[in-house]
C-alpha cells in the first residue's frame, strides 16, 4: 500500500532531525554575530546562501545515514519493523539525499560567484563536507562508530559558526574558538544523554556508539564531565581574552546544566528515568546557551 504523502513528509522531516537543524541555525547566527561584534558589515545575500548550504549539508548527511541504515538493516531489526523509516524504500532515501546534496552544491556555486569563498573558507567548507559525508557513507561511516557523535558535535558547534564567520570576513579569528568550544562540549553531552534511552536496544544489535564503547557508567561520567568542562572552558576563555559581557549571560544556564547532571546521576543510582525531561533539558542547554551567546555578540 502506498504511503500517504503527508506521512512521507513527516518521515523525512523526522529523519532530518529538526532540533539539530534549529541548533545549527543558532550556531550559524553566532558565527554571523561574531563578525558583527568585530565590526564587520554583514553581506546578507552571502549570509543567507551560506545558511542554506549549511542546512542542506546537514540534511543530506542525515538522509544518507537513513539510506545506508536501510541497506544494512533491510528488515528493520534495529529500528523496529514498524518504524516510519522502514516504510520507505532505500532508493527514495538516496534520491532525497542526492537532491539535498545537489541543492547544497548549487548554493556553494552561488557563494563562488559572490566571491565569498577565500582559501580559509574552502578549508572550513571542505572539513564540514568531509565530516557530514563520512558520518553517513562507507567506508568510514562514522555514525556507526564511537566517533560519530564527536564528528557531529564538531561539525555543528564549531565548523558551522566558523563557516558563517569566514564567509563574511575571509579568515578565522580566535574569538570563534573561544565562543564555540563550550558549545561543542554541551552538544556532545546532549548526544550522550539522548543515547541513554536507546542504550539497551543499541547494545542488543551491536551498534558502536560512543556510549556503548565507553559503557553505561563511564558514559554517564563523561556526560557530567562535559557539562562542567563547558563552563570551565568558558571561564578560561574569559580569563584569556573573551570579554566578560559575552561570558556572563551563558553562565546563567549553570543551574540547567547542574539539573541535567543531577538527572543522569539519579538514573545511575537506579531511579526511574524521565526520558522526556532529560531530552528537553539536554537539548535546552544547547539551544539556550547558543541563543544567549548569539544575542550577546549581536548586541555587542
Amino acid at each position: 500500500m502506498q504511503t500517504p504523502k503527508l506521512s512521507i513528509f513527516r518521515i523525512f522531516a523526522r529523519a532530518a532531525r529538526p532540533w539539530m537543524l534549529a541548533a545549527v541555525s543558532l550556531f550559524y547566527l553566532l558565527g554571523l554575530g561574531t563578525a558583527v561584534y568585530l565590526g564587520e558589515l554583514i553581506r546578507w545575500q552571502i549570509a543567507a546562501t551560506g545558511w542554506g548550504a549549511a542546512l542542506f549539508l546537514m540534511v543530506s548527511s542525515f538522509w544518507l545515514k537513513a539510506y545506508f541504515d536501510r541497506l544494512a538493516d533491510p528488515r528493520g531489526k534495529r529500528s523496529g519493523e514498524g518504524s516510519p523509516e522502514q516504510r520507505l524504500e532505500p532508493g527514495l532515501w538516496l534520491q532525497m539525499a542526492v537532491t539535498a546534496l545537489a541543492a547544497g552544491a548549487a548554493l556553494t556555486v552561488a557563494l563562488i560567484f559572490q566571491g565569498a569563498l577565500s582559501l580559509t573558507g574552502w578549508l572550513v567548507l571542505g572539513m564540514a563536507f568531509a565530516l557530514a559525508f563520512f558520518y553517513a557513507v562507507p567506508p568510514l561511516r562514522l555514525s556507526e562508530t564511537a566517533w560519530g557523535e564527536m564528528a557531529q558535535a564538531l561539525l555543528a558547534a564549531n565548523l558551522i559558526p566558523a563557516l558563517a564567520f569566514v564567509l563574511q570576513v575571509g579568515e578565522i579569528h580566535r574569538l570563534i574558538a573561544m565562543l564555540t568550544f563550550s558549545l561543542t562540549a554541551w552538544t556532545l553531552a546532549a548526544f550522550l544523554a539522548l543515547g541513554l534511552k536507546d542504550y539497551a536496544r543499541d547494545l542488543k544489535w551491536g551498534r558502536k556508539t560512543l556510549l556503548l564503547t565507553l559503557g553505561w557508567q563511564r558514559g554517564m561520567v563523561l556526560h557530567n564531565v562535559l557539562i562542567m568542562s563547558g563552563y570551565l572552558l568558558l571561564v578560561t576563555a574569559s580569563a584569556v581574552g573573551l570579554p566578560w559581557r559575552l561570558t556572563w549571560p551563558v553562565l546563567l544556564t549553570l543551574p540547567l546544566g547542574l539539573f541535567e547532571i543531577w538527572q543522569v546521576v539519579q538514573i545511575n543510582n537506579g531511579a526511574k528515568p524521565r526520558w522526556p525531561l532529560l531530552d528537553l533539558t539536554a537539548r535546552g542547554l544547547v539551544g539556550i546557551s547558543a541563543y544567549l551567546l548569539a544575542i550577546s555578540v549581536w548586541l555587542g
